[in-house]
């Protein structure tokens, strides 16, 4: 099974409205009316990829957003819904006019902060400088026997994209959601808790990975390592 990205839009005019275009908008705000944090969203039709940091320290954790009604929530790893308005780590917030207020919570460590965000800017991106030449879904090849692996990459905003990885096979299956930064456009090195390293490399329509050590994400018997060709 190849990997699905559930991803969710969150829209601005006036207010927070549906628009149809691809959009980049910026927030801050704080938690516990203490700690500051930012978020970075941009959207498409009805998707949205973005992350947050708190100012110190400045680490990027991806979101994955669904907005129903007047209601958002931003779900953090495990990146799963466990219903049409549960999420086990994230945000849920309720949108009013240019701003974002609710609670982020961790449903694994059972706590609840509050937290308040405003929109800092809101503009339309226009692809430019290859990066809509590099969004899409890169299919592994040549197709191994009884496997099929994917990777998703969107872009965010200038170098960072989001990507997602899949793997599966009759022995084993794995998956990997996060951002990455890509250098010039060509490359990237990543690496966190679960995933020693994977190096990224692009030429063209093609997407090489080469992974050392990703077990806290798939089976022992497979690896996301080897070359992605675009196939749309």
């Amino acid at each position: 099974m190849g990997i699905r990205l559930v991803l969710f839009l969150l829209f601005f005019t006036t207010g927070l409205l549906a628009q149809p275009d691809k959009r980049l908008v910026k927030l801050s705000g704080k938690m516990m009316d203490k700690f500051q944090i930012s978020m970075v969203l941009s959207i498409k039709n009805d998707t949205v990829f973005g992350y947050y940091f708190n100012e110190s320290p400045k680490k990027k954790v991806p979101l994955i957003g669904l907005i129903i009604g007047s209601k958002i929530m931003l779900n953090e790893e495990p990146y799963e819904f466990e219903g049409s308005d549960e999420i086990s780590k994230g945000f849920i917030g309720e949108i009013k006019g240019n701003s974002i207020s609710g609670n982020w919570v961790d449903k694994f460590k059972n706590e609840t902060i509050r937290f308040n965000v405003f929109v800092n800017s809101d503009r339309i991106i226009v692809a430019a400088n290859g990066k809509n030449k590099i969004e899409g879904i890169y299919s592994n090849y040549p197709y191994p026997e009884n496997a099929s692996g994917f990777v998703q990459l969107y872009h965010i905003d200038e170098n960072i994209f989001a990507f997602g990885i899949s793997f599966n096979s009759n022995y084993c299956m794995g998956r990997l959601i996060n951002i990455v930064e890509l250098t010039n456009l060509k490359s990237s090195v990543f690496s966190s808790e679960d995933c020693e390293r994977i190096t990224f490399t692009l030429t063209n329509n093609l997407l090489n990975i080469d992974e050392q050590s990703c077990l806290g994400s798939h089976g022992a018997s497979c690896s996301f390592g080897g070359n992605y060709k675009l196939i749309k």
